[in-house]
């Protein structure tokens, strides 16, 4: 995951997160009710790229505690 963050945050332009919002629907699964939650608005670059990261999030595959 440190490694996806890392090449995510050197490519993202730093405008992404004006660019996605509205445009861009990311799926994530709440841990503590397990239901599909879809986010399309962005306040700042880091909520873009932790919402990506959360998204790509393999269960034991990348860890056993998910982002948030």
């Amino acid at each position: 995951m440190k490694m996806l963050c890392d090449s995510m945050e050197r490519d993202l332009p730093a405008d992404a997160h004006l660019r996605a919002s509205g445009r861009l629907c990311v799926s994530l699964t709440r841990v503590s009710d397990g239901k599909n939650v879809l986010v399309s608005e962005f306040d700042s670059d880091e909520e873009l790229l932790q919402a990506l990261l959360c998204s790509c999030f393999i269960p034991f595959y990348c860890g056993v505690i998910p982002p948030s």
